[in-house]
């Protein structure tokens, strides 16, 4: 793996930046966005492709979807590799402080999703937002809102940020450095759910 991720960091990869919905994107962001993308989603991915092409796993588990189980360890993985290794990038200010920000986000933003999938308004909703994200504005949080509860599409995929990254975050506090390393041989190799996920973390950490 780190000799596919060195050889990943090398490519050039244009990203689009959404200006109409995000029209600030802060230095952070991209930072964190490099290790999420490229060295969790793309080396998976290239991992993937690699693996079928040798027959080691079946051919129909390159489909992949936003309603995949493994989407848990997909996003659960890309969100919290910076745990896992250990560089001068990982370690900078603003790696660790956008990490642990995003998914204290994330699992605010997972709670009112439940709320507004279970009923309850879009205000209140809104106001609990408001009230546990104070840096973004209630029409922002609104606006997210509304596309989880308009469109089902979106809803799956985006419950599992939050307890995705705070399963890894405990794993990766708790392990030893080469029981990381064998979990996430493991995540980059295979696709998991998230029972099976769970179930491997606990036989590391105990084995």
């Amino acid at each position: 793996i780190s000799h596919r991720m060195t050889i990943t960091c090398l490519i050039l990869i244009l990203k689009y930046y959404n200006k109409r919905n995000v029209p600030v994107h802060y230095k952070s962001f991209s930072m964190f966005l490099a290790f999420h993308e490229t060295l969790g989603h793309l080396v998976q991915a290239a991992i993937l492709y690699e693996n079928i092409q040798k027959g080691i796993v079946p051919q129909c588990m390159g489909l992949t979807t936003i309603h995949d189980q493994d989407q848990f360890q997909s996003e659960g993985i890309a969100q919290t590799l910076t745990y896992f290794l250990d560089t001068d990038d990982t370690h900078h200010d603003l790696i660790l402080v956008r990490r642990e920000m995003d998914i204290y986000k994330y699992m605010v933003t997972s709670n009112m999703h439940l709320m507004i999938n279970s009923g309850q308004s879009i205000e209140k909703c809104t106001d609990y937002g408001t009230a546990y994200l104070p840096f973004k504005t209630p029409a922002e949080t609104a606006n997210s809102l509304a596309s989880k509860m308009n469109n089902p599409q979106f809803r799956c995929y985006e419950y599992v940020y939050g307890p995705s990254a705070v399963f890894f975050k405990e794993f990766a506090q708790k392990a030893s450095v080469s029981q990381k390393q064998k979990l996430l041989a493991c995540v980059y190799n295979e696709g998991m759910p998230p029972d099976e996920l769970m179930a491997l973390s606990r036989k590391i950490v105990s084995g």
